[in-house]
């Protein structure tokens, strides 16, 4: 049993690792890109799953390839693509949106990944087996395996609060979208008194933020959306307001 949860754990951490590193280079890549500090990810903390995966199946299907670089490079790139849009897939399907859109590059298969990308992640690939696997094995095997599975667990409690959080946040986004999208298709964005109504109907209360996540996903009703945010804030208020001019009636 305690071999059976050290081996779990080591590779949770591995997989974190990886999650960790992808959320930095993320964040640098966009940050140049926007010029100023962009967060990136669909979780709440400093981690993006879709690069711990990707690290863990190159080091499950590649490490018996191990010096054999163009074989790592060329299966490395079919992986991570495959990954990549299979990941874009379901998030669109889940959460109605795209979380990424290579749509303006001519190199782009359906939005999904780019071809030029693949070769950034063939190399990866190579600097995965070869150098960065042989340096986190190091590191970790100085940890004993009570100790693994110590720091795993805090990890594990953490990530799944995170996923929780997360998923709720990216549901919310969702049903924002999908109130702006039927105000589009009804053609009743422009008469904000109907729209008022429409959305008291449609949303019983959001209460958690999702902002950031809305700034990140490749929106087509922005003006729709706005006046969902700007009418749900209104809401709001005239909630508390109505529940202080009761306990004023009560005094």
């Amino acid at each position: 049993m305690l071999e059976a949860a050290h081996v779990f754990f080591y590779w949770l951490i591995f997989f974190l690792i990886y999650s960790f590193i992808g959320y930095l280079i993320e964040i640098v890549d966009m940050s140049i890109e926007h010029r100023k500090f962009a967060n990136r990810g669909f979780m709440l903390g400093p981690w993006i799953p879709v690069w711990g995966f990707g690290a863990l199946f190159i080091t499950l299907v590649l490490t018996p390839y191990e010096g054999d670089y163009l074989a790592i490079f060329l299966i490395g790139m079919i992986l991570c693509g495959m990954l990549e849009y299979a990941t874009s897939w379901v998030l669109e399907k889940i959460f109605h949106n795209k979380w990424w859109d290579y749509s303006m590059f001519r190199d782009n298969i359906n939005g999904r990944i780019r071809l030029t990308y693949l070769i950034f992640f063939g190399l990866g690939a190579i600097l995965i087996i070869t150098f960065l696997n042989p340096a986190i094995y190091y590191v970790l095997d100085f940890f004993s395996p009570v100790a693994i599975i110590v720091i795993g667990s805090l990890l594990l409690a953490g990530c799944i609060a995170d996923v929780i959080y997360s998923t709720i946040v990216a549901f919310e986004s969702r049903n924002r979208i999908i109130i702006a999208e039927e105000l589009k298709s009804q053609k009743i964005a422009e008469v904000e008194i109907a729209a008022r109504e429409y959305i008291q109907k449609r949303i019983k209360r959001f209460t958690v933020h999702s902002d950031r996540l809305l700034k990140e996903l490749h929106i087509q009703d922005l003006d729709e959306l706005k006046l969902v945010k700007r009418i749900k804030k209104q809401l709001s208020r005239d909630r508390k307001a109505r529940k202080l001019k009761s306990r004023d009636l009560e005094k």
